[in-house]
């Protein structure tokens, strides 16, 4: 209704400026959609974002259409250091001040242009992200803040309440990706463990680091409160799949970055938290269960292939957002976001790269594979077709029993298209790759692989502009169920072997 009532009233002369006074377009204003004004000059009718300029004169519509108020709630690993750094880019963006302000258990952050209009206010409440579906169903938050997937139940829920599907795209947007972190005292000589030794550790069914190759003192145990979803995570891919829970003796805290602050101070204490909340921790690396030493680094982060990286959503329910709503979910996954998340401590969704001599110990690891399914005559095929490559960061997975890339790979895909037209990159050969989990046949596991990949092949030719990728060849290649990180399956679950990588070299 309010489209309607702004489209309808918008007529007459005005000017538009941007909020720094550098640039200001006269003419008619004959249509304003609630984010875009619609101005007609002498040289032609000009779309404008509404957000970016100040409207002045008699034609402009109601100021109350122009400014947005609007509440973020759930998960506070988003809403206490995350989403604050990002309104604060998203000011910058619009030549605007930030004002943030406490009241009761929220922070009010207010977006004022530099002439002194109000733009926006943001209500953030913050919880757990479990609270951002309650207010989603309820009708409390335009925005959710999850560390986390809905779940099925609380999609139910909001599908009964006659809400859409928030895990489609428009409704569902995954904006950093994290990685939960075991962390000791700088102190402790211990640098990896395996996940056995892990779960064992945080059961209580290990309580001596001298058990361990340590010192012969007790271990203490610290862990976030039970309603925590960086718990919930922990529990089900480390202790879950061998039995077991957090034990009795654990010290319980409400926040990542005071439990990382008590455990550098404890050289007896083990913890986990968010990346972003390390702080003067020690983070200590995964053994998986053929050897491979996983490491939380934002590369690993960033493939999905360490295993405890997660995913960070921002989820929405109507269909119709307040115009600064709107604006700051896009810019919140644009690339003038990417820098701000990496500041923020967690990982963002630029594209790296790396050379395969860095992810060697992959491979070593995969060459010395015990099992009688291996190939090797395989494994040397695909370590030669990648002699001289660069892997890519961007890998490309599905929705579960799906052949439909997961919502991550459909932003993926604008990504790399924008990575590939960079002038530097010039002219390469980009190798895109399926795996396959084991299940099944090996052969129609190979061509379903092959299939994948070369799906991820045609939606990058598909939304790339006309021209931009002119020197870049694409080779698809599938190799099913050969995957060289195939053996911590069972620790970071289903998104693991099911991929499409991306390798890039110089052509031949």
């Amino acid at each position: 209704m309010a489209a309607a009532l702004i489209g309808s009233a918008a007529a007459g002369p005005v000017t538009l400026r941007s909020y720094d006074g550098a640039v200001a377009i006269s003419g008619d204003l004959v249509e304003f959609t609630g984010d875009v004004f619609v101005l007609r000059t002498t040289i032609g009718d000009l779309r404008i974002n509404a957000m970016q300029v100040a409207c002045e004169g008699e034609g402009c519509p109601d100021p109350s259409l122009l400014r947005s108020e609007f509440a973020m709630a759930g998960s506070d690993e988003i809403g206490a250091t995350l989403m604050p750094a990002l309104l604060l880019a998203y000011a910058d963006s619009l030549d605007a001040d930030l004002l943030q302000s406490r009241e009761g258990d929220s922070l009010i952050a207010r977006i004022r242009s530099a002439a002194g209009a109000d733009l926006a206010t943001v209500t953030i409440r913050e919880g757990e992200s479990e609270d951002a579906f309650k207010a989603l169903l309820a009708g409390d938050a335009a925005i959710g803040m999850s560390a986390r997937p809905v779940s099925d139940a609380e999609l139910a829920a909001l599908r009964a309440a006659g809400a859409p599907d928030i895990t489609d795209p428009a409704h569902e947007r995954i904006i950093a990706l994290d990685g939960l972190v075991v962390v000791v005292a700088p102190s402790n000589p211990i640098d990896a463990l395996s996940q056995e030794d892990i779960a064992d550790i945080f059961a209580g069914e290990i309580t001596n680091w001298s058990e361990l190759g340590g010192p012969d003192a007790p271990i203490v145990i610290y862990a976030p409160e039970g309603e925590s979803s960086a718990r919930a995570m922990f529990e089900e891919n480390i202790l879950q799949p061998l039995g077991l829970s957090i034990g009795d003796g654990a010290k319980l805290f409400q926040n990542d970055g005071d439990l990382a602050d008590q455990v550098a101070l404890d050289p007896n204490g083990i913890g986990f938290v968010s990346i972003a909340s390390v702080r003067a921790a020690k983070p200590v690396a995964i053994r998986t269960e053929c050897g491979l030493i996983a490491t939380p680094d934002p590369f690993g982060i960033k493939t999905e292939e360490y295993p405890l990286a997660r995913r960070l959503y921002l989820y929405t329910k109507d269909e119709t957002l307040p115009p600064h709503a709107k604006q700051l979910l896009a810019f919140a996954q644009s690339s003038q976001a990417q820098p701000v998340i990496a500041d923020a401590g967690y990982v963002d969704q630029g594209i790296e790269s790396r050379t395969i001599n860095e992810q060697g110990m992959r491979f070593a690891m995969a060459f010395t594979d015990p099992s009688p399914e291996f190939r090797y005559g395989q494994m040397r095929e695909l370590a030669t077709e990648l002699l001289g490559a660069e892997r890519l960061s961007a890998t490309f997975r599905f929705n579960p029993g799906s052949s439909q890339l997961d919502n991550k790979a459909q932003l993926d895909v604008k990504r790399v298209i924008e990575y590939l037209s960079q002038p530097t990159i010039g002219e390469k050969e980009v190798l895109l790759i399926g795996f396959t989990d084991s299940v099944g046949r090996a052969d129609l596991n190979r061509a379903l692989s092959f299939r994948r990949a070369d799906q991820v092949r045609a939606a990058i030719e598909a939304a790339a502009p006309a021209g931009a990728l002119d020197k870049i060849d694409f080779r698809v290649m599938g190799y099913g169920e050969l995957a060289p990180v195939g053996c911590n399956e069972s620790l970071a679950g289903r998104r693991i072997n099911r991929r499409v990588e991306l390798w890039i070299r110089d052509k031949f």
